[in-house]
């Protein structure tokens, strides 16, 4: 094995990995993800009808006045963002034992 690989050997050595970069960035506030399900975080996402099992806590008193009929908070939930460090550990990068030690840690 060559000591550069190209990218249809990294795809071989790590399924699943891609090293490209996405083409468009995230939209949202820095380090922050949102999921594309429903949840309860603080982000308010929609409005919907109250169904049966439904938290009562969520609940929006303001809108039940006004309307009448039981409506709900819908929120979206945040995500951690999937990383990924490679560390090239190769004998052309000249790592001692105590600098890989220290990358690892790094990583």
């Amino acid at each position: 094995m060559s000591a550069m690989l190209d990218e249809a050997e990294v795809a071989r050595l790590a399924p699943g990995l891609s090293l490209a970069l996405p083409r468009l960035p995230q939209r949202g506030r820095v380090g922050e993800v949102r999921a594309t399900s429903a949840g309860s975080a603080m982000e308010l996402h929609d409005f919907r009808a109250y169904q049966p099992g439904d938290d009562l806590r969520q609940l929006d008193w303001n809108a039940v006045a006004r309307t009448g009929e039981l409506v709900l908070r819908v929120r979206q939930d945040e995500v951690s963002p999937r990383v990924e460090v490679l560390l090239d550990g190769s004998r052309s990068m000249g790592l001692s034992p105590r600098k890989a030690a220290g990358a690892r840690e790094v990583a």
